[in-house]
This record gives C-alpha cells, sequence and structure tokens, in this order.
C-alpha cells in the first residue's frame, strides 16, 4: 500500500473513531478532539471582535477574554482548578464557589457579585439526572445590599427560593418552547465546563442556527457560548492526551 493510500485510511479510520465516540456523546469527554480558539461576534461596536480561550495543559478552561480590557460589554471569564483538576471558582461579573458531593458533582454554587460596588449574595443547588445534567437548580438570596458596608436591605427576594427546572429530549437536547435542533455537535459538548456554566448540555444546536461545520460537525459560525452570540468560530482539533501527573 503506498504511503498516501495508508494515510487516507489512517484518516478515515481516525474519522470512524470520532464519529462513534460523537453517537456515545454522553459518556466521551470531547475535548480530547477540539478546544474552541476564538469566537468573532458583536458586542457594542460596529464590527465583529474576537474573543478568545484560553486552557491549561490538561484542557481545561483558564481564561476566555478579548483582546482590550474587561468592560461593559467585553467582559473576561476566568476558571480556577484544584489539585484534581475540578472546578473550583469562576469569575465573571459575580465569583462562583463551588462545592463537591462525593460522586464529583457540583451540588452549591455559593455567588458573590460585587458588581458596581453592590454586595449580592446568593447561594444555588443543582440536582442532576443520571447522565449527570443538571435538571433543577434552586437559587436563594441571602444578602442584597448596595455596598459592603451597607446593612443588608428589606428586599423581599431575601430568603425566597427560586426554581429552574431543565429537561431533555430523546436526542439529548434542552427542551425550549418552539425550538428545534440540527444533527450536528453542540459547541459546547467539547468541554463539560461550557455545558455546566451554561447550564445546556444539548447534543445538537438549535434552529435556526450554523450554515457551516467543521470535518467533526462542530459549528463554524451562527452559534453561542457564555452569552456571547458568534459569527465565527475557530477550533483546535486534535486528540488530547493529558500529562501524568
Amino acid at each position: 500500500m503506498s504511503r498516501r493510500l495508508l494515510m487516507s485510511a489512517c484518516s478515515a479510520l481516525i474519522c470512524v473513531v470520532i464519529f462513534s465516540a460523537c453517537n456515545k456523546v454522553r459518556d466521551v469527554s470531547f475535548k480530547r478532539f477540539c478546544n474552541i480558539e476564538m469566537m468573532s461576534g458583536f458586542t457594542y461596536f460596529d464590527t465583529a471582535v474576537p474573543r478568545y480561550f484560553y486552557y491549561n495543559q490538561w484542557g481545561n478552561p483558564t481564561r476566555v477574554a478579548f483582546d482590550e480590557s474587561p468592560g461593559t460589554g467585553t467582559p473576561f471569564y476566568d476558571f480556577f482548578y484544584d489539585d484534581n483538576q475540578r472546578l473550583v471558582r469562576f469569575e465573571e461579573f459575580s465569583s462562583h464557589n463551588y462545592t463537591y458531593n462525593e460522586e464529583g458533582l457540583i451540588i452549591v454554587d455559593t455567588i458573590l457579585s460585587g458588581y458596581t460596588g453592590a454586595d449580592f449574595r446568593y447561594e444555588e443547588k443543582f440536582i442532576y439526572d443520571g447522565q449527570k445534567r443538571i435538571i433543577k437548580s434552586i437559587s436563594k438570596l441571602y444578602r442584597a445590599a448596595e455596598s459592603p458596608e451597607a446593612p443588608p436591605d428589606n428586599n423581599p427576594d431575601i430568603g425566597v427560593e427560586h426554581i429552574t427546572e431543565y429537561a431533555y429530549d430523546d436526542d439529548g437536547n434542552l427542551i425550549r418552547p418552539g425550538v428545534n435542533y440540527d444533527r450536528k455537535m453542540n459547541p459546547r459538548r467539547t468541554n463539560k465546563v461550557w455545558m455546566f456554566v451554561d447550564r445546556d448540555y444539548s447534543v445538537n444546536n438549535p434552529l435556526p442556527g450554523p450554515t457551516r461545520y467543521n470535518a467533526l460537525g462542530l459549528p463554524l459560525n451562527s452559534t453561542s457560548l457564555l452569552g456571547f452570540d458568534a459569527v465565527e468560530v475557530v477550533y483546535n482539533c486534535r486528540v488530547l492526551e493529558p500529562p501524568h501527573k
């Protein structure tokens, strides 16, 4: 067999393995194949601006950032891990600190919001299904003050539980009224952190949606992540083997 034919056969075999894994996407760490490197989209600018994605040596995201300093419309997102590569803190407009159960699932998010000098403190609890997807969150506000020096006010929401429920269809997609999905891979599937933070474990992309995809079926346009609508997406697709610790 010629070298060219051998390489073609190997490439085909890799694709078969990857697509077989995609069919079992609920059980596969898709980050072994692709990482999002850049998403370009509109903020308050007239033209699309890029947002870049950074990862640690284990393939877990550490920062999502624009070129310029963080600000209104261009927030930075930072992610922090413990020695076992579990997400323990997430920083955006608020600071999220996570507590795990014995199964390795995040069950409590302790939230401190100091945006514009305010002091809002929440707690959010999570309930999972058998596929480790969040199907219910229970949030409670326990402090609401306009500044750290101010005493808690008489906000009627303090101490009240707010429940949000999530359900998935037989295809593994989040059920939302009037929303249908394509048959291609949702970019959140590239890393479990994206699915958790966005509370969306959908296998496919909502329609109307992407019109272009890469060879693995990941969208190259018209998608969203972390509250950001992207008109262009760039991936780094390769087999990622985490280093030995």
